[in-house]
């Protein structure tokens, strides 16, 4: 079984055709310090003429945002995709994905020096070309599908430096040991570390009713 696989980019952009095909709109998003919108669109997925799912948008408050997430319905409608380029260059320090996200587009977290810890939902199937290139501050990449298809090139995760966390066999451990990164794994039994004290963050936290 190849684990690794790459993706074609024309069929990124076959799935941008898709979505450029409606309008967009925009939610509200819990956001710690600076309010932030979740820009959006309704795609037909499998071009039948119903609109299905929802994929992601750049936004321009995206670039000073520090932390971002992203529920996993809108409208009722599940969100699939980061479309390439939403969140490059951008300021976050931390990002929840939707549980029901399967793409992860071309670039779509380049440049994000400041992000810490990504956890890519078990849901996630791919994750394009330079999606998380020179993320230089990330300490660790979790990915929870160990078949998910991560572009095989080493700019995919250029100049990260941390862990990356998969199961054994999986295409996370087969990608992080071909490229020379640190591979942990997910049921390896954990180090013993103090706790994080997480208090500071309950005065923050809001509910996002969609």
């Amino acid at each position: 079984r190849d684990l690794v696989r790459s993706r074609g980019l024309g069929d990124v952009y076959k799935r941008q055709m898709i979505t450029f095909m409606f309008g967009t709109s925009v939610i509200n998003a819990y956001e710690t310090y600076i309010p932030v919108s979740i820009r959006y669109e309704k795609t037909d997925s499998n071009g039948d003429g119903v609109e299905d799912s929802i994929t992601i948008l750049y936004d321009k408050t995206y670039v000073t945002a520090e932390s971002v997430i992203i529920p996993d319905k809108i409208d009722g409608m599940p969100v699939t995709e980061i479309l390439p380029y939403v969140f490059f260059e951008s300021q976050i320090t931390s990002i929840k994905l939707p549980d029901s996200l399967e793409t992860i587009g071309e670039c779509a977290f380049m440049f994000c020096e400041n992000l810490k810890n990504i956890e890519i939902p078990e849901s996630v199937k791919y994750i394009c070309e330079n999606a998380f290139n020179s993320c230089t501050a990330a300490e660790s990449i979790t990915i929870l599908n160990p078949e998910c298809e991560i572009y095989d090139s080493y700019l995919t995760m250029y100049q990260f430096t941390g862990t990356i966390y998969g199961y054994e066999n999986s295409t996370a451990q087969e990608y992080a040991e071909k490229y020379e990164y640190n591979f942990s794994a997910i049921d390896a039994e954990p180090e013993v570390t103090t706790p994080v004290s997480y208090t500071h963050l309950r005065a923050h936290e809001t509910v996002l009713d969609l």
